[in-house]
């Protein structure tokens, strides 16, 4: 995050965008974004900074040390990224996905590495649960409606919109959960998981494809068209994505 900080002193957006991009070359963030973290975290791992093969006792006592800290401090450089270099304070704009985001999107990683050295099994206890997933949804989109005509709103979106977005993180995993334990027929739990498996994938080729076919094709049939090219475009990606995952693992 201080890397960030300190490319953000250029005032270039595009030269910003170009040094991440040498990691690699694209145009969807959410790829630099993952793959600049988990660089980091290799580094720290090959330098015994992080151990990632924690015993449970040792992992509680890093938690509590340094897992509060670690936020605090980005938290801080988060604040200061804001204020000192995001120009549009009146509409919302800490949405987009662009650099300016990434702190807390580094919160929701360190969230996820929380929840899984903590290893709590998560059950839904009652109905609200579920339902709190859809209603955070909508609470998003009526924040951010609401913003264009009050401006205090989008005067706040620093804190607004990291709340917003974590709620419907937090509530997704439980909605999930509920999913999960639906006594659902077997094919369907297979269509499902086979969608699950592919989410991102499906997130990578969906845009191409919605801009090349959507308006060739007369609705409703682009629909169901682009829907079937789309899972086919996702699980090719993926398998070539596993391929190459693994031939590097082998090689390395």
């Amino acid at each position: 995050m201080l890397f960030v900080c300190l490319f953000n002193f250029i005032r270039n957006q595009q030269l910003v965008y170009s040094i991440f991009n040498w990691i690699y070359p694209t145009t969807y963030w959410f790829i630099n974004a993952i793959l600049f973290f988990f660089l980091v975290i290799y580094i720290l791992k090959v330098f015994f900074i992080l151990d990632l093969n924690l015993n449970s006792s040792k992992c509680e006592s890093i938690l509590k040390n340094k897992f509060w800290l670690l936020i605090f401090i980005t938290i801080i450089l988060y604040v200061s990224n804001y204020f000192l270099f995001v120009k549009e304070h009146h509409k919302v704009v800490m949405d987009d996905g662009s650099v300016k985001c990434w702190f807390y999107f580094f919160i929701f990683f360190l969230y996820g590495y929380y929840a899984k050295l903590r290893k709590k099994v998560l059950v839904v206890k009652h109905w609200s649960q579920v339902v709190f997933f859809p209603c955070s949804i909508g609470l998003f989109y009526f924040y951010k409606k609401s913003a264009e005509n009050f401006p205090i709103l989008a005067e706040l979106q620093f804190i607004i919109i990291p709340l917003c977005l974590f709620l419907v993180l937090y509530t997704s995993r439980y909605f999930a959960i509920w999913i999960y334990n639906l006594h659902l027929l077997k094919p369907i739990q297979k269509v499902l998981t086979c969608l699950s498996n592919i989410t991102l994938d499906i997130y990578i080729v969906q845009v191409y494809l919605i801009n090349w076919l959507m308006p060739e094709i007369s609705f409703p049939i682009n629909i169901i068209v682009l829907f079937i090219i789309i899972v086919i475009a996702a699980i090719i990606n993926k398998n070539i994505a596993d391929r190459i995952g693994k031939f590097i693992l082998n090689h390395i």
